[in-house]
C-alpha cells in the first residue's frame, strides 16, 4: 500500500490549468545580470527544465518572479528546494489595491508594476498553491500576495478509489506537505489556513509576513555588514535647505541623514556581495560541482 501511495503521489496537484510552466528572461538573457520568469501551470518536468535554465545561465539571476495558478505539488517542491539550495530570490505578485479597498478581508494579486516583468498571459497573474510551495524555497523571499488551498487529486482517479485508500494518500500527501511548510518556518496559522480551504477555492494571504531572508542568515549579513539606519525626512530637509528656512538644528540632522545614505549605501553592497558573488556562488560550485563557477566565468568572456 505504501508504494502504491508513493507513485499515485505524483497525480497530486494544487489546480488545473491548460498552459504548461514557460521559463523566459526578462531581457532575454543578453545580459549578464537578468531576472529570471517561471509562468504557467506547475507540470511533471518542470524541475529538471528549471534545473537547465539557472544551469546554463550562471548565478547572476537578479530575481525570480512567479506567475502561476498551481500544478503538480510534489514537481513544485522539488523546485522550492532546488532555489533555496542555490540562494536564489523569488518574488510573487502584487495585491490589487481596488479589490482590497472593496473586501478589506479579502487580498487578491495584480501585476501592475511597470518596473517588473509581467506575465505574458494575465491568467497566470497569480501565485497560488504549489506556486506558493516554490515561492517558499526562495533563500530571499519578496512580493506581496499569495494564495493557499488544500491539495487536489486527479479526480476520475480519487473518485474511483475506496474510501479507506483516499484518506490514506490524502494523509500521506498532507504529511509530506506539512513536513516542507515546517522545513520553510511557515507559521502554524498559514498551514491551518491551507488545509482549512476546500481545493476548489483560494484563500489570499500576504507573502510580505513570510518575505526576507531565513533568520539565521539575515542574522549573518547584519554580523558581516552591519545594520542600515532610518534615512528620515530627508527630502523635507533638503527642500527646506534650498528654499534658505533651514534652522541650525536641522541642518545637523540632514548632515546626519546624509551619512546614513552613504553608509547604507556601503552596506547594501556589502550584503550584496556577501550573498550573490560569495555564498551564491559557492552553492552553486556545491551543487553543480566543482568547477562550475571556472567554466561559466570562462562562458561569459
Amino acid at each position: 500500500m505504501i508504494k502504491k501511495i508513493a507513485a499515485i503521489l505524483l497525480l497530486c496537484s494544487f489546480t488545473s490549468s491548460t498552459y504548461a510552466a514557460k521559463f523566459w528572461f526578462q531581457d532575454n538573457a543578453r545580459l549578464s545580470q537578468d531576472t529570471l520568469v517561471i509562468e504557467g501551470k506547475i507540470e511533471a518536468g518542470d524541475y529538471e527544465a528549471l534545473r537547465d535554465v539557472i544551469s546554463n545561465f550562471g548565478p547572476l539571476i537578479k530575481d525570480v518572479y512567479l506567475y502561476s495558478p498551481g500544478g503538480d505539488a510534489i514537481e513544485a517542491m522539488k523546485m522550492g528546494d532546488l532555489l533555496r539550495n542555490l540562494y536564489l530570490t523569488t518574488v510573487s505578485p502584487n495585491f490589487s489595491l481596488t479589490e482590497y479597498q472593496r473586501d478589506r478581508n479579502k487580498i487578491s494579486p495584480a501585476c501592475d508594476r511597470s518596473y517588473e516583468p509581467g506575465p505574458k498571459d494575465q491568467s497566470n497573474c497569480t501565485c497560488d498553491s504549489a506556486c506558493f510551495l516554490i515561492w517558499l524555497g526562495g533563500f530571499e523571499r519578496k512580493g506581496v500576495y499569495v494564495g493557499v488551498h488544500r491539495p487536489v487529486f486527479d479526480t476520475e482517479f480519487y473518485s474511483s478509489i475506496s474510501p479507506s485508500d483516499a484518506e490514506a494518500l490524502y494523509e500521506s500527501m498532507i504529511a509530506s506537505m506539512e513536513e516542507y511548510l515546517q522545513k520553510y518556518k511557515v507559521p502554524d496559522e498559514i498551514i491551518e489556513q491551507m488545509l482549512n480551504t476546500p481545493s476548489h477555492e483560494i484563500h489570499g494571504i500576504w507573502a510580505e509576513q513570510l518575505g526576507g531572508y531565513p533568520a539565521f542568515y539575515d542574522e549573518r549579513l547584519t554580523a558581516i555588514c552591519g545594520v542600515t539606519t532610518n534615512t528620515g525626512p530627508i527630502r523635507l530637509l533638503e527642500l527646506k535647505r534650498e528654499e534658505g528656512r533651514i534652522t541650525a538644528e536641522e541642518e545637523d540632522e540632514l548632515e546626519m541623514l546624509q551619512s546614513n545614505i552613504a553608509n547604507n549605501s556601503k552596506i547594501e553592497q556589502c550584503r550584496f556581495e556577501q550573498f550573490v558573488i560569495k555564498d551564491r556562488f559557492q552553492a552553486f560550485e556545491g551543487y553543480f560541482g566543482a568547477g562550475y563557477i571556472e567554466n561559466w566565468q570562462e562562458h561569459m568572456k
